[in-house]
């Protein structure tokens, strides 16, 4: 057996280092995710437009200092809510 300083590291401590946001907007993370899952990261539709539309008004808010009113805050949550089951049930498969 490979001694720890021989081991290769864990998979989830590798990819971020691959990735160069926290989301999954760039090109890296599709790749990323499709690699490591298999699936689409992009279906269902709706779950990825939901999630696309969060990541807008978030960088909106964060960079931008716009405002965001409570039914897209809402809208937010639930988008992230929806990403977050889809990465469990991938994960889950693995």
């Amino acid at each position: 057996m490979p001694s720890r300083a021989t081991q290769p590291e864990p998979l989830a401590e590798v990819i971020p280092e691959l990735l160069s946001t926290y989301t999954m907007l760039d090109s890296r993370g599709p790749k990323v995710w499709k690699a490591v899952t298999g699936r689409d990261i992009h279906k269902p539709d709706a779950v990825w437009r939901n999630y696309y539309a969060h990541v807008q008004r978030r960088n909106a808010l964060v960079h931008k200092g716009k405002r965001v009113s409570e039914p897209d805050a809402a809208l937010s949550l639930s988008a992230v809510r929806e990403f977050y089951s889809e990465v469990m049930e991938a994960a889950r498969q693995l």
